[in-house]
């Protein structure tokens, strides 16, 4: 299907706005994931030979992206809570309270999800090659 999409970028555009449009329609969590589903196939076949999807940044971030989605809920509703309140009790101004904010996020949830990712990664193929190794001794191949 991507490299129909790929040939025929009016369907890619078509599929952009059905991406874009469908959560909107209702609030449905199985719309989101039309949408989100809609978006990847539109993006990866608009912008295939694009540079900035082939970056240092976006490659290291899609590495990474499981450990920031397992970290990122914890310093936004800790770290960042906290903060936002305590910048907002000092009467600081809005835009720049979710800057600061947004900063600490990105900065903090980088940084955790590597640690995450350096002390999980080993524990986790440890465990794979466990659990593989014991099913390739009871299923005979």
């Amino acid at each position: 299907m991507n490299e129909k999409l790929k040939k025929n970028k009016i369907l890619s555009v078509i599929f952009l706005i059905i991406a874009l449009v469908t959560p909107s329609w209702c609030g449905v969590i199985v719309f989101y994931t039309i949408g989100s589903f809609f978006l990847l196939l539109s993006v990866s076949a608009l912008f295939e030979n694009s540079k900035f999807f082939k970056s240092r940044i976006l490659a290291f971030l899609g590495k990474e992206s499981f450990a920031i989605i397992i970290v990122h809920a914890l310093v936004l509703f800790s770290v960042n809570a906290n903060l936002f309140l305590y910048l907002n009790s000092l009467r600081i101004n809005q835009s720049v309270n979710i800057f600061v904010n947004f900063f600490v996020f990105a900065t903090a949830s980088v940084v955790l999800s590597k640690l995450f990712s350096l002390t999980l990664t080993p524990l986790t193929n440890r465990l794979c090659a466990f659990v593989w190794n014991g099913l390739e001794k009871v299923t005979p191949m």
